[in-house]
């Protein structure tokens, strides 16, 4: 790069020191909180809300679907698809924490 800076007509500055620092000094090194004991209640409150918001998706979907299928009937004249409640709560596993 220097050969070709010459050749182009440039000089490289010849009073600059070899290596330049920002810091002369190492800085100071501060210990934290252990991570999981600071993440306890934010993680508690980002599990409750996404229990709510996906609850509320379940719902949404659920509620569309059964609009969607209202007029649809059997041979007998019952509905075909019908909301029988809401059955026993299984787990979802994340990356933050298993659901229930």
């Amino acid at each position: 790069m220097r050969k070709a800076a010459i050749e182009a007509g440039h000089k490289a500055c010849q009073n600059l020191p070899k290596e330049r620092y920002a810091m002369k000094t190492d800085g100071t090194v501060f210990t934290f909180q252990h991570r999981n004991d600071f993440d306890a209640p934010l993680r508690s409150v980002l599990r409750d809300g996404a229990r709510r918001l996906l609850t509320q998706a379940v719902e949404a979907e659920a509620d569309a679907f059964l609009s969607a299928m209202q007029d649809e009937r059997l041979a007998d004249g019952r509905a075909r698809v019908v909301r029988h409640g809401h059955g026993p709560e299984g787990t979802i596993q994340t990356r933050i924490a298993q659901f229930r």
